[in-house]
């Protein structure tokens, strides 16, 4: 631990050079506080702001620690985390504390960054992510939810003890109990033409699943849409292993039409395919639709979603 007489000297020689250094330990001890916020390391830019210079940041606190590098010209690196106060000028000035990090004498990279707001960036392991948890981790909200990754492109959302977990497929294949949401918008349809909207692929095995539809159309182009239509409907799918796939479109159901003053109105309808593939094989089949424009006024317009829910682990896909 470092006496009183080098701190001492440390301390005049930091007030007429602006650095100090020393060997050994320190402790600060700040007695009695009990609840009430006290400074006990002040690291201080004293210099004031100005309207020409706005922002004088704070002397930053570093920590050096030495690393062996492993490359071809294998050396000892030096690996620096520092911490820092780097406020915003403007009308409500604000305030943020950066963690940087330097290797080797490199040039400074900051990942993670908290604002006097309460807004916190996180650069993650991976190139390119804003946070990262670890495999088995997950993000809590004290005795209710919980969210996590329960594998590669499905989220989990969970009660407060994790007995009940739904969960929802991103990519391109899911598993047992998840679902996939896709949206699409297809343009330039011509009247009257089968039109392929949905491709979905069935894997060579065991397969329930359900695929749920809503279709909103309309007839004219460029968005000048003269009337509009929605139905709903769902594609239910079974498959056996080395059996071809039985796939049935449920008759549309809610349809509506709404209509502009003296506007042509069209006809929508959807079906599904038959399978391609061997029995032993992958399958596939489209959901397609067809727009039929009583007044011929341009290109044909769909926007549709499908929701595919799971029971096998293999997973049925929907692009």
């Amino acid at each position: 631990m470092a006496d009183l007489t080098t701190l001492l000297s440390k301390f005049l020689e930091a007030l007429y050079t602006g650095t100090a250094s020393f060997t050994g330990s320190m402790t600060a001890e700040q007695p009695g506080i009990v609840t009430t916020s006290t400074d006990g390391l002040v690291v201080s830019n004293a210099t004031a702001s100005t309207s020409g210079v706005a922002v004088q940041q704070s002397p930053r606190l570093r920590f050096r620690s030495h690393v062996w590098n492993t490359t071809a010209t294998a050396a000892d690196n030096t690996d620096d985390l520092f911490i820092e106060s780097v406020p915003a000028s403007g009308t409500t000035p604000s305030g943020l504390l950066k963690i940087g990090s330097i290797l080797n004498g490199a040039a400074a990279t900051y990942p993670l960054t908290l604002t006097s707001g309460g807004a916190l960036s996180v650069l993650g392991q991976v190139t390119g992510t804003n946070f990262l948890c670890g495999a088995g981790g997950q993000v809590y909200w004290s005795t209710r939810s919980t969210m996590q990754s329960t594998a590669d492109s499905q989220v989990g959302f969970g009660n407060n003890a994790n007995t009940t977990l739904a969960s929802v497929d991103f990519g391109p294949s899911g598993g047992a109990l998840t679902s996939r949401r896709l949206q699409k918008k297809i343009t330039g349809i011509a009247d009257n033409s089968t039109t392929a909207v949905f491709t979905v692929t069935i894997p060579n095995a065991n397969h329930a699943c359900g695929i749920r539809l809503m279709f909103v159309s309309s007839n004219g182009s460029t968005d000048a849409w003269e009337s509009t239509r929605a139905m709903s409907g769902m594609v239910v799918l079974t498959r056996v292993l080395n059996a071809d796939t039985v796939a049935v479109a449920v008759t549309a159901t809610d349809a509506v039409i709404a209509t502009s003053a003296a506007g042509a109105t069209h006809t929508l309808a959807y079906a599904v395919t038959a399978m391609t593939g061997l029995s032993s094989a992958q399958q596939t089949f489209t959901i397609n639709v067809v727009i039929d424009d009583t007044g011929n006024t341009g290109a044909n317009q769909v926007m549709a979603i499908a929701e595919t829910l799971n029971s096998n682990i293999t997973g049925v896909t929907i692009a």
